[in-house]
């Protein structure tokens, strides 16, 4: 009892005992009606008490593991939460509700958090099923006299109820008659009632939760029926077109719950469905027209845009829900397949499994960091492409698919119906848009969008390569950087060069660049290096003090003192806002929310961090401090160390280090990008050694500690080498983290 699946099981062993044991109990009594609500029995048998009794022994003496207890009577009987009995003045049954002895007041207060409509409308389903369930007047104004009393002792206002009643009583007759009141007892008495028969249906019955997903998935199978019936191996199975019964949603109990016996049952009955509308799809290399029609929705790109400026929206697309399997599974075999052939782009990091916005930007400033290390300045230029998912050519994509990639034949054939006739609607503030024709964009909020966008955009790398520039992508955004030799005079006339390719290129594919959104900044060797000792060109205009790097605020001296106070400001204006509503949240729930808006803000990106000066890192050690002590209910100048002990939190300056150590683990075991594990080399000593066993790194020679100690090819291989061996050996990611925090969190805490 208390498992989700206990009631199922139950139904499963008291549908064997029917089948094995009823027919012979109806041979040797006259039963005349039976019904069952999981375990619970209920007969009508003819005869007086010894007949009962008879039966009840005959019952049990079955060679079965089930037992029964029997309740009886010949003019009443108690069955679930009803009380029926036999009424001889009117010759009809009566029926009352019936509370157990253990029966408590447990109706939702009215002060619960549940919406208030809901919280309303409790009382009103309570009197109603009053109203179904008793069938005498007089019992049902004492029923409803002692529903009401019980929901007043839950605060729930006289008036509110009061009216609730008459409501419910007006419409007693038209709306809520009593069950009973349509019940006609002749039929258990005559000997053409249905006992032991069973009933035949030529159609399977599918059960689907009552949603959208639910509706969708019902128009999905009635529409794409045909190509079941022309799987003769599926048909036998699933016969005719189904009916179809829905179901109420989980509510949140059930929702928390895993039910894998519910689980299984669904998917028995809809997987090869599924299963075959894919399939028959991929090798007819034809996508069903309901699987391209696409409801959008404008959403805001930051909080804050002006909402009447049309170019401030994202268009988000939503998909049918089937659709999305389709695409997910396609998704997976195309990447596979670009991954085993390599024909992805290696320095593009978006929508790629263990890449990120931190190891782009690592690599990134791994090249800068070296660049300026050996005394020359770097331009980086920054650039954008304007609605760039939403102006891909489907011709000129499908040319990138067969010519670039290798896709050919049927496959070819299915993604040129995936992108042709996409039909389109737009819904927004409650209005929705009639469908129209899409012929061209890949859209945000597909599956294979992002993927199909990379696919897209290959040729980019080869013009950036035939320039000798350097370059990293993150889908849409583009970064360029070039070292500036002294010997050139620092001469920028490849960039120009590049980018005038480029353009013509984007041109010719449809895209565009935002030059809104186009900036520059030139990094110096120093501190002390002037940006005018460069000329920039035509990309003076461009040229920038600072620029928002996916997500990181990079100034031209690479002290990221700009980054981090901006950090420092958004997180103390989320925890001003969290105080709002922190007597509403449990502890447990006030960690969660601290992590989610402020621990996530001081680790995004934290390992280019690595080599700032300890003043400007210990702004952001404030506001963690600050995280700590609100959770905790200090006092403003309480000594911090000892609650980030508690909490277990590392500090600022070990979570930088943390971080690093953590990516080149992953590195060496296969689970970083390429790019940044080609940066670590272990050491192999010329001759043999007893280091030679020790899981070194190669630590590169660098110049200035605040330029080429501070690149990732630096920085982690020395910090590697520093921890004890018992961590550079371990045997998983989950254990390497584990010891590492132990390590950190005693020389972090150890005078506390």
């Amino acid at each position: 009892m208390g498992s989700p699946a206990a009631p199922s099981y139950a139904n499963l062993v008291m549908t064997w005992w029917e089948v094995t044991f009823l027919s012979s109990l109806k041979s040797n009594f006259r039963i005349l009606f039976y019904q069952r609500f999981v375990d619970d029995l209920i007969f009508i048998i003819e005869g007086n008490q010894t007949t009962v009794d008879q039966f009840l022994v005959e019952i049990n003496k079955m060679d079965c593991f089930l037992k029964f207890t029997l309740g009886s009577s010949g003019l009443s009987i108690n069955f679930l939460d009803i009380t029926v009995w036999w009424d001889f003045r009117v010759n009809k049954f009566n029926s009352k509700i019936y509370r157990k002895e253990t029966f408590t007041n447990s109706y939702v207060h009215f002060s619960s958090a549940h919406p208030r409509h809901i919280i309303r409308n409790i009382p009103k389903g309570q009197f109603i099923r009053a109203c179904r369930m008793t069938s005498d007047e007089n019992e049902l104004l004492a029923e409803l006299a002692f529903i009401r009393n019980m929901f007043h002792q839950r605060g729930y206002p006289p008036q509110l109820l009061n009216d609730t009643i008459r409501e419910v009583l007006s419409k007693r007759t038209s709306h809520y008659p009593a069950l009973l009141d349509k019940f006609d007892p002749s039929h258990i008495f005559s000997s053409s009632n249905n006992f032991g028969k069973s009933k035949n249906c030529d159609n399977m019955v599918c059960s689907l939760d009552m949603s959208t997903d639910g509706n969708n998935i019902k128009k999905i199978l009635e529409n794409n029926w045909k190509i079941i019936e022309g799987n003769s191996d599926i048909f036998k199975v699933l016969g005719n077109k189904p009916s179809f019964v829905f179901r109420n949603n989980y509510n949140i109990k059930k929702a928390l719950e895993f039910n894998k016996f519910k689980h299984d049952n669904h998917m028995i009955l809809v997987a090869p469905v599924v299963l075959t509308i894919i399939n028959t799809s991929l090798v007819s290399g034809v996508v069903p027209n309901d699987f391209k029609r696409v409801v959008m929705h404008p959403l805001l790109k930051k909080s804050g845009l002006d909402a009447s400026v049309l170019a401030n929206y994202r268009p988000i697309s939503k998909l049918p829900f089937l659709s999305k399997v389709m695409e997910r599974c396609v998704y997976g075999q195309l990447l596979d397949f670009l991954d085993k052939n390599n024909f992805l782009e290696n320095f593009q990091s978006g929508f790629k499994p263990l890449h990120s916005t931190e190891t782009a930007l690592l690599k990134v400033m791994n090249d800068i960091f070296l660049a300026t290390d050996g005394g020359k300045s770097v331009l980086l230029v920054l650039l954008d492409l304007t609605a760039a998912f939403d102006t891909v050519d489907h011709e000129v994509l499908l040319h990138h698919l067969e010519h670039y990639v290798g896709i050919t034949g049927s496959a070819l054939n299915w993604f040129r119906s995936y992108l042709s006739d996409r039909m389109v609607c737009v819904q927004w503030s409650g209005f929705s848009s009639d469908f129209f024709h899409l012929p061209w964009g890949v859209s945000q909020g597909l599956i294979l969008g992002p993927l199909l966008f990379c696919i897209y955009i290959l040729p980019l790398g080869d013009i950036l390569r035939k320039y000798g520039i350097d370059f990293h992508l993150y889908a849409d955004d583009c970064q360029l950087y070039l070292p500036l030799d002294e010997a050139d005079g620092r001469s920028i006339s490849k960039v120009l060069d590049c980018l005038c390719e480029l353009k013509t290129w984007m041109v010719e594919n449809f895209l565009s660049l935002n030059e809104g959104k186009t900036e520059v900044v030139l990094f110096g060797s120093s501190c002390y290096t002037d940006s005018f000792m460069t000329d920039c060109g035509e990309l003076t205009p461009y040229l920038k003090d600072f620029v928002i790097n996916l997500g990181v605020k990079m100034d031209k001296d690479l002290c990221f003192r700009g980054h981090i106070n901006r950090v420092v400001a958004s997180s103390f204006y989320q925890l001003r806002r969290l105080a709002k509503v922190k007597p509403f949240l449990s502890r447990c729930d006030l960690e969660t929310v601290v992590h989610a808006f402020i621990t996530s803000r001081l680790d995004y990106c934290n390992s280019i961090l690595f080599g700032v000066s300890q003043g400007v890192l210990s702004r952001l050690q404030l506001v963690q401090n600050a995280a700590g002590r609100f959770l905790e209910g200090k006092r403003k100048f309480d000594h911090a160390m000892p609650i980030l002990a508690a909490l277990h939190w590392l500090p600022v300056f070990y979570r930088i280090r943390f971080k690093i150590l953590l990516l080149v683990f992953k590195a060496l075991n296969g689970l970083t990008p390429i790019y940044l594990s080609e940066m670590l080399h272990p050491y192999v000593p010329a001759r043999a050694l007893c280091s030679e066993d020790l899981s070194l790194l190669v630590v590169p020679r660098s110049r200035l500690k605040t330029r080429g100690d501070r690149a990732f090819a630096v920085a982690a291989p020395k910090l590697w080498n520093e921890l004890p061996l018992y961590i550079r050996q371990s045997s998983s990611v989950a254990v390497f983290k584990s010891k590492l925090k132990t390590y950190f969190y005693d020389l972090a805490f150890s005078n506390v």
